[in-house]
Formats: C-alpha cells, structure tokens, sequence
C-alpha cells in the first residue's frame, strides 16, 4: 500500500495602513537614467507607527531590464540619517529591489521600502535608480482578468484575481504586483504577490494550466470604488517538464469553528521524490475568485506514494458564512515550475498506546507515543492521521510536529503526542476509519 502524508497551509502576515503625508519632501521624481524614471514617491504610516515610503518606477528605454536595483536614502528634520546596516551603524545610503524583477520597454512596477515603528523619523527622501541588466527574453502575452478587492472580516482586504497565458507558447510568470490608488492618483497602499503560480501552459491548455490565481494582501479596506495599477512581468519559456503529480480527489466542508478545509488526494507517480507547492482556489458561480490558498506538505512527497492535504488557511473565506455560502467551485494547481526533485528520505516509527476521543461538535483527539525502535536517532519526527469514510474517500488529515528539528529522538526511547483534527460537524463519523503515520528524518 502506498504511504500517506497530509498537508495544512502557510499563513501570510499582513499589516493595516493609512495615509500619511504631512511633513514630507520629496527631493527628486526627474528621469534617472536612459529612460528609467522614478514616480509617485509617498510616504504612508501604518497603524503601528511603521513608514514605508513607496512608489513606481518606469522603463521607457528600448530593451528590457532585469537585476534592477534602486537606491534610497532617507533623512530626519535635523538632516541626519535614519538609516542603519546590520550592525546597526547608520548608513546615508541603502539599496532594494522593486516589486518585478524585470521590466520590458513601456512596463512600470512599484517598490515599498519600510522603517519599522522604532525608526519613525523620517522626514526627507529620495529614490534613485542604481543599476540594472539588459536582457533579450521575449515578453509573454499574459493578462490578469477577474480581478477586484475582496473584503476580509477583519478590516483588511485582498487583490484577487487571475492571470491568464493568451499566447502560443508557454509563458512564465516573473512577477506580479498592485498599488491602490486614491481619486487623485496618491498610492495609498501597495503589495506584491508572494503566491502565484509560475509556469503557464499555452493557452486554451485542457487541464486549465494557462492560468493561475493570486491573492495580495492589503493593509486596509478601499470601499468598492477604489482605483487600482498592476504591475507584471512574464516572459516566454520552454515548455515545463511537469511532474507525475496528479490530484486524485477533493472535497471540502466548514468545521465548527468556520474554518474552511479544502482536501484530498495527491499521489506521486514517479520515481523521484519532490518538494513543491500546492495553490488552491475558491470561485461563485459566475466564475469570480472568492479566495485563494497556498499550502505545503509537511515532509516531501516520496516516490510511488500518495499524499492526504487541507488547505484551510484562507484569507476571506474563513468565519464568512456568506462568502462560504457563494463557493460552487473548488481547484487545486501543482506549480510545476516549483516542483523540486528532493533528496530527502524519511523512515517509518511505530506509534503505541493511542487513545481517541470524540466530541458532538466534530473534533476528534488522537494522543499516543511514537516509539523509535531502529538503532539510529532521529530528527524532525511528525505524526500524521487521516480520516476516510466508509466508502474510503479522505474526509480529514492533520499532523503534529512532536520533536523539535534541533533535538533528537534516541534509540529506544519515545515521543508523546496530541493531535486534534476537525471534522465537519453536520456528517456522522462512526462509519469513519482513520489511519496514523509517523515519519522521521535521519540525521545524516
């Protein structure tokens, strides 16, 4: 029988931001360089004292440029610097990277550089463009469609949306970015996307690899008549070598405490064992993303093996029992272009004395011990219970680090662990099964 492992997501951290202009110079917006011109400099705080002074730059050369490097330096109202290096020296210069990495001729992307609450003083900036890389790759033809802001409940919001592959050729995504903008044009905020996928497949691909879904973060709550700019890089690649990963099944329920989980199934049919990424994504029946997810298995998917995931780490959908109640569509994209051949191998440990319990709300406990019985340590012990029901469908998956990475776990000894899973709390589960694993890394 094929091993099984599950998956929960990875959360981002997000910060609420308002306005802030007063007291602030901006010393220089002219063209830079050949071209490269530096616009809409502004000064915003957050609501934690924070400064990020953000805005655009533009590549209005004849080629395009990657590696762009650009260079600030910021000042108080006594002229001094505010500026520090990792030693905490001050320093009169700083470089960064914009949101893209490349900009073909006509392209703009915006840039963010911040100062946490402790470094509140700055009073004068300016923005300069350092250097860059001329490139010859070909711009790909890809677009963002379906994209609006989407409240959460917590008086922030997210830029959702797709990116579609309208060429011929497969396409490669290099970066994405949005910057909120007032009637006048002011940014007032500003993200990039860290979770997208890469690779795009040409387009009209069967298998809806063409396209992709994305979730940016904002620090606030725009209204609906908000004004908004993207940024975007993609440029023409080969066609990917996509792995033998292939989604088996899916499903997915609210447990009790309006959590939402999307599960299921992935199996490995290779011979390689791989690392990557798993983005899912909720749409109406009109097609619109509600919301979108990116989550990770807990150990890498080994070879000729099948892997139990739930993504439930989800930006709006979560405690939204109206949103929750607009889902008609669920999909799950494995990012090629993310997916890394691994190396890693992982030995099973056998688990003793496991107690269950059940309650009338959907959560089911699980606590034992794991036994190391090989004649070696190990490190980066997890255990792993997936729930299927009679018919053999995964209804849930969780897993519980139960040693830290930095200690071992000896020959003969023991580690004990308690694990929680929510279920969803309308379905009946004395017909469920489950099944436990614990994985360990060897030291070498």
């Amino acid at each position: 029988m094929k091993s099984l492992v599950g998956l929960f997501a990875i959360s981002i951290t997000i910060f609420s931001l308002i306005g802030c202009t007063s007291g602030v110079t901006v010393k220089s917006t002219n063209p830079l360089h050949d071209g490269i011109t530096v616009m809409k400099l502004t000064l915003i705080e957050d609501h934690y004292g924070g400064q990020h002074i953000v805005g655009e730059i533009r590549n209005d050369a004849s080629f395009p440029l990657k590696s762009i490097k650009l260079s600030i330096s910021i000042t108080d109202t006594d002229g001094e610097t505010v500026l520090k290096d990792f030693d905490e020296k001050p320093i009169t210069e700083d470089s960064f990277s914009p949101f893209l990495g490349i900009l073909f001729p006509g392209q703009s992307t915006g840039f963010e550089y911040s100062l946490s609450p402790l470094t509140n003083t700055a009073a004068h900036y300016q923005v300069s463009f350092l250097s860059a890389v001329k490139m010859d790759s070909q711009q790909a033809d890809v677009r963002i469609e379906k994209a609006h802001i989407q409240d959460s409940m917590y008086g922030t919001s997210f830029f959702i949306g797709e990116v579609v592959n309208l060429g011929s050729q497969p396409a490669r995504v290099e970066g994405m970015g949005v910057a909120i903008l007032g009637d006048n044009g002011q940014i007032l905020d500003m993200n990039f996307a860290s979770s997208l996928v890469q690779y795009l497949a040409p387009a009209n691909d069967p298998d809806g690899l063409d396209r992709g879904t994305f979730a940016i973060p904002l620090r606030g709550s725009f209204g609906e008549r908000v004004h908004w700019q993207t940024y975007l890089s993609s440029i023409v690649t080969t066609p990917g070598n996509v792995p033998a990963v292939k989604l088996l099944e899916s499903r997915h329920y609210v447990d009790s405490m309006g959590y939402f989980h999307l599960v299921g199934l992935v199996s490995n049919q290779s011979s390689i064992s791989y690392f990557f990424p798993l983005i899912g994504n909720v749409t109406d029946e009109d097609g619109n993303i509600l919301d979108s997810v990116t989550g990770y298995l807990p150990i890498d998917l080994q070879a000729d093996s099948v892997a139990a995931f739930d993504l439930m780490d989800w930006k709006v959908v979560n405690h939204n029992t109206d949103l929750q109640g607009l889902i008609k569509k669920t999909q799950i994209q494995i990012d090629s272009s993310r997916a890394y051949p691994s190396k890693l191998h992982y030995f099973n440990l056998i688990t003793s004395n496991v107690q269950e319990y059940r309650d009338t709300q959907g959560l089911w406990k699980f606590t034992g011990f794991v036994d190391n019985f090989w004649p070696v340590p190990f490190q980066s012990v997890v255990v792993i219970v997936s729930i299927f029901s009679g018919k053999n469908h995964l209804v849930a998956t969780g897993y519980q680090w139960v040693q830290p990475v930095a200690s071992m776990l000896g020959v003969g000894s023991k580690a004990q662990f308690d694990l929680q899973i929510s279920l969803d709390p309308t379905r009946d589960p004395s017909k469920y099964t489950y099944q436990i694993q614990a994985l360990a890394e060897p030291p070498w």
